[in-house]
């Protein structure tokens, strides 16, 4: 087949046809018309709900979700309200010394063993940086792995974990 070299401006023409995918096109193409989302908005968890095919008292949990997370002044992240059962006496046994490095939820510090002088490396994790339960089953699967892992030579050596208010503390070699 040959080419169409027509000038003749097509507007509103369907692309997926088999004249227009061989036509050059002459005119710039024109923006979508999109619409702005509004997160929590009732319009919107309809919408969702609508496209999902929940019914509608699924539609009625997601618009409650959403009021009780307003009436608390803002979402309070999961690593904040979470327990992780690790130590509590971080400040008692270890003293932080300098910044090594950083990631995604914290830093790293050389910090000294209080009651043998022993030098090791701190992993200071920010709670308030864990807004989602993964983020927290990622730290617990994490220690739990350098737990498990404890004693082998190609391995960093896991010392303990401790946690307060506002950060989990990873202690290794």
């Amino acid at each position: 087949m040959g080419s169409c070299f027509s000038t003749i401006k097509v507007s509103g023409s369907n692309r997926n046809s088999a004249t227009a995918k061989h036509r050059k096109e002459t005119t710039k193409p024109q923006p979508t018309v999109t619409t702005k989302k509004r997160n929590g908005s009732h319009y919107n968890n309809q919408q969702k709900a609508q496209e999902s095919g929940d019914t509608k008292q699924g539609n009625s949990q997601v618009q409650s979700s959403s009021k009780t997370k307003r009436q608390g002044g803002g979402v309070i992240p999961c690593g904040k309200r979470t327990d992780f059962g690790y130590d509590k006496d971080f400040d008692g046994r270890y003293t932080i010394g300098k910044l090594l490095g950083h990631g995604q939820f914290g830093y790293t510090y050389v910090a000294t063993d209080k009651s043998s002088g022993d030098r090791v490396a701190v992993k200071r994790i920010e709670k308030n940086k864990m807004i989602l339960p993964i983020a927290v089953e990622d730290v617990k699967r994490e220690v739990k792995i350098l737990r498990a892992l404890g004693g082998h030579e190609n391995v960093v050596q896991f010392y303990n974990a401790f946690e307060d208010d506002s950060y989990v503390y990873i202690v290794m070699e």
